[in-house]
């Protein structure tokens, strides 16, 4: 499931559908812009627009491409696309690009005088799964193969549709960009590459190269077990560990790398509590499961700390998370050392 678009720590050169290659750099393919696309006719002869409907979305490549919203009508006026988490009021335009290979796909739109709406859906424009206005949409971890489709809109009371008269009025500019995701195990940190896939990093293995090796609690499926009864026990967290950035919370979570522990304890009705003296650190609680839908409790970093407390009602295990504090130079590196989560289970 992917969340509307949220980013964290993007690679502003996204790759295209081989590694080592960068989107932007397919100087040898012709771009797909408005003069390419008009080249069908409407039933009075005039040009007809480009990827007015969905069904008929033409297929572009990744890189830099030119789209125009002239004389375009309103499809997704209504929003009767599940998941469609932001307006398109007034005309759209689609077009389409089918996934070569394993990859995090972003766009990004700007139109000349006015601020377009961008979505990422469905082949069939049945589902959304990003959707933002003024900033770019992002998909994360896209299957190969998988067929995508681009929306982008203007609102019906944007001023320049009154005045436009000419197709470059309502010209959009837009950046398609692929970010290739590496299996765990293999090779890894070539320039331009993309990024180890959620639950590894790229680290130095034992033939002198980097491959992408996972790392124990960066995502659920690695969680560190920690197992209580009634009392407490202190977990030791390292923030110079190579963890990522995967789940996002109610209070807190976006561009934080996190510490993720799965806790248990006898199935009883009980209190949890979980907390840290560390600064600008946060917290947060899931259960049974890891999903978003199962958030139980989430404390915003603070100066001086932060707690969560949640009455267990004898589940017997949660998700427990540690958002570790935002690196202004965007690394893996952080200037908070070593410390202390406190768990804590109470009649």
């Amino acid at each position: 499931m992917v969340a509307p678009a949220v980013l964290a720590a993007w690679l502003l050169a996204g790759c295209g559908d081989a590694p080592g290659e960068m989107a932007p750099a397919m100087k040898d393919k012709e771009p797909t812009g408005v003069d390419q696309l008009a080249t069908s006719s409407g039933d009075d002869g005039a040009p007809a627009v480009p990827g007015d409907a969905c069904d008929s979305a033409p297929v572009v490549v990744a890189g830099a491409l030119t789209v125009s919203l002239k004389g375009a009508t309103a499809e997704l006026e209504g929003g009767d696309v599940d998941g469609l988490t932001c307006t398109f009021d007034g005309p759209d335009t689609f077009f389409r690009h089918v996934v070569g290979r394993r990859a995090d796909v972003r766009i990004t739109a700007r139109g000349a005088g006015f601020t377009p709406t961008v979505a990422i859906l469905g082949s069939g424009c049945a589902d959304a799964f990003a959707c933002a206005k003024g900033l770019p949409a992002a998909m994360l971890d896209v299957a190969a193969g998988t067929e995508l489709v681009f929306a982008i809109g203007i609102g019906a009371d944007e001023p320049v549709l009154a005045t436009a008269g000419l197709e470059d009025d309502l010209a959009v500019s837009v950046e398609l960009e692929l970010r290739e995701v590496i299996a765990a195990g293999d090779t890894c940190g070539l320039l331009g590459q993309g990024r180890c896939e959620t639950g590894s990093a790229c680290l130095p293995d034992e033939d002198g190269g980097s491959r992408c090796t996972s790392v124990d609690g960066d995502t659920c499926s690695t969680a560190t077990p920690v197992e209580i009864a009634f009392g407490s026990t202190l977990v030791a967290v390292d923030p110079s560990r190579p963890y990522g950035d995967a789940h996002q919370h109610p209070c807190t979570g976006a561009r934080r790398r996190e510490v993720v522990m799965r806790v248990q304890w006898p199935a009883t009705a009980a209190t949890l509590t979980v907390s840290t003296l560390a600064p600008d650190v946060g917290l947060a609680v899931r259960g049974p499961g890891c999903a978003a839908t199962e958030a139980l409790g989430c404390a915003q970093p603070g100066p001086s700390g932060a707690s969560v407390s949640l009455d267990t009602s004898g589940a017997g295990s949660a998700f427990v998370f540690v958002e570790l504090p935002v690196d202004d130079l965007d690394d893996d590196d952080s200037e908070l050392g070593p410390f202390e989560v406190a768990i804590a289970l109470a009649p």
